[in-house]
């Protein structure tokens, strides 16, 4: 690194890195806690991957920053936004390599918090839909359906009435 300026940008690449490596994490355990039905720990998680979120938000705006910085430094005369590409594209060799790969762990992680979040939408849709229907049907038996029983068969004291124990 050729600069202070670039020494922070390359410093904050690797914190976003690693708070995305934790979000990695919390979200397999969302997931984990979503499929056991507890509520405790999901929300738990969900409670440790918002600060971990803010975190990582306010790391994005001090690498946006940073950049900003080295491009003045630099004398370089660009418009907002400030991306990384920017940097890289002005960088030496060694010192650009180096940030792209970090980045491309970056995007890696990135991708894979992602589809671990649709996952986790999908589980959550899926209880949803699955509450929903023990519901209706709940609620149908006990306030409106005529009889209660298994279908086709026909109770030989006549209808049995909701919720009631067939017994022989």
């Amino acid at each position: 690194m050729t600069t202070p300026f670039l020494s922070t940008i390359e410093e904050t690449l690797f914190a976003e890195l690693r708070i995305l490596q934790t979000l990695v994490s919390l979200t397999e355990k969302e997931r984990a806690a979503l499929q056991a039905d507890d509520v405790d720990w999901l929300a738990t998680v969900l409670e440790q991957k918002d600060i971990q979120m803010n975190d990582l938000n306010r790391l994005e705006t001090a690498r946006e920053l940073a950049i900003g910085d080295w491009a003045r430094a630099e004398g370089l005369e660009v418009e907002p936004p400030l991306t990384l590409d920017l940097a890289l594209a002005q960088l030496d060799r060694a010192s650009a390599r180096r940030l792209r790969s970090v980045r491309d762990g970056i995007l890696a992680h990135l991708d894979r918090v992602r589809s671990l979040g649709v996952a986790n939408r999908l589980l959550v849709n899926t209880a949803l839909e699955r509450n929903a229907a023990v519901r209706a049907f709940l609620v149908h038996m006990v306030s409106g359906g005529d009889t209660y029983g298994p279908a086709g068969i026909v109770h030989p004291h006549g209808p049995v009435s909701n919720l009631m124990e067939w017994s022989g």
